[in-house]
């Protein structure tokens, strides 16, 4: 028997966001071959910024809460991340603020 997991959120856009990262190989025409990718669970909405080097990863999520919370007037009460070094750096620059 498959296990399936639902989960349903009931929650306004920017409430809840994941966010996650990627590589590649080979690099685009752009020369870029990370991806940042942010999903907000309240409204679907995925958000991507592709990138040369993996080290814009930390500042490009903190560039996109920044964004949420100054045209939109929205900061998430949840933000899902890995245990990877990026979300320390994140989780730290955010709680200094």
């Amino acid at each position: 028997m498959n296990k399936v997991t639902v989960q349903n959120y009931n929650e306004a856009p920017g409430e809840r966001i994941a966010v996650d990262g990627t590589s590649c190989k080979h690099a685009s025409f752009g020369g870029n071959k990370h991806v940042n990718v942010k999903m907000d669970h309240g409204s679907g909405m995925v958000f991507t910024h592709f990138m040369k080097k993996k080290s814009q990863y930390v500042n490009d999520t903190l560039d996109f809460l920044d964004h949420l919370e100054k045209k939109f007037k929205i900061t998430p009460k949840y933000l899902r991340m890995d245990n990877s070094g990026s979300r320390q750096k994140i989780h730290h620059s955010k709680m200094a603020n």
